[in-house]
């Protein structure tokens, strides 16, 4: 694939781009690509490349309100969240461990979900954890479903105060497609896990209003 770098001028021609590789082609657009060299090749080359970045990267943002103080639901997400999931979700969590690594950067984790759910097993790596600042970000590496459409999914996390005494989650997702899969889209990704997350943070938060000291 190529970088399409539009020069200013009125009207497009050759001299009008500058193309520099990015991506090999995949055989699927080099037909487009190809079929269409004659009648209108730099449109070709640009919904192309418009569909490399939406099919190839998807980057989601969201916003998670939680009734409870940032430490708190920090420690919970992301320090003690391998004793804490099977403990507030036993319907749903079978099991959270650490299969590699001391439970710091670079660390695998892998979640078992109980019988019966669509998502059997998920492995995340901890790719950075900042204590002081509250952030955490973790990768999604392995899992049994989409295997076959998503390399791994980063998500950011940062926990930010309220004025009310709560925080809210700020999370940035970034999700790398393989190749040409089409069966993962933007609003399905929201829908979906958008609303899971939503679940599991009311759910930490219950936990912490039945039990304020813990």
């Amino acid at each position: 694939m190529y970088v399409c770098d539009r020069v200013h001028t009125t009207k497009p021609s050759i001299s009008s781009y500058k193309y520099y590789p990015l991506l090999i082609l995949s055989q699927h657009q080099k037909t487009i690509l190809q079929t269409n060299k004659t009648s209108r090749p730099f449109q070709s080359l640009c919904d192309l490349l418009k569909f490399q970045v939406i099919m190839g990267v998807i980057t989601l943002e969201n916003e998670f309100p939680i009734a409870v103080a940032p430490s708190k639901v920090f420690r919970a997400y992301c320090l003690e969240i391998d004793t804490l999931l099977p403990k507030i979700l036993p319907e749903h969590i079978k099991s959270c461990e650490i299969i590699e690594g001391n439970g710091g950067p670079g660390s695998i984790r892998k979640i078992t979900f109980v019988e019966g759910k669509e998502l059997s097993y998920a492995k995340q790596k901890l790719e950075a954890i900042d204590e002081e600042n509250l952030t955490c970000s973790f990768s999604l590496i392995e899992a049994n479903v989409w295997k076959d459409a998503v390399e791994k999914v980063t998500y950011e996390h940062k926990f930010v105060p309220t004025p009310e005494g709560g925080c809210i989650c700020k999370r940035t997702s970034t999700y790398y497609i393989k190749g040409d899969a089409a069966e993962i889209n933007k609003d399905q990704i929201n829908d979906v896990y958008g609303k899971k997350t939503a679940g599991l943070f009311k759910v930490i938060e219950a936990y912490f209003l039945a039990n304020p000291d813990a």
